[in-house]
């Protein structure tokens, strides 16, 4: 993973990903990483993506950092739920 995505493993069945989203780096790439790190895979080599999921333009929009106060996102992708907020954090929820 990039210096830019920090990924940490709990014991709890969650890997946070912390990030500086930005034009290069948005929030759908932070979250394609750290679903490949989880797999230990490369990104590219994933077997599902996130555009079957979720629309990703909308979501670097939805999630770039605007000032305007707290934002919360939850969905789900690959079979892994993930959480997006505005602190700049990502956290993916292993299947069960």
């Amino acid at each position: 993973m990039p210096t830019d995505h920090q990924a940490h493993f709990n014991g709890d069945g969650t890997v946070v990903v912390e990030y500086s989203p930005d034009e290069s780096t948005p929030t759908s790439i932070a979250i394609v990483r750290a679903i490949a790190a989880i797999e230990d895979v490369d990104p590219i080599d994933l077997e599902c993506t996130l555009h079957d999921y979720v629309e990703a333009e909308a979501l670097d929009r939805l999630t770039a950092h605007d000032g305007l106060g707290r934002l919360g996102v939850d969905f789900s992708v690959c079979g892994y739920r993930v959480r997006v907020d505005n602190s700049d954090t990502i956290t993916v929820f292993e299947p069960d």
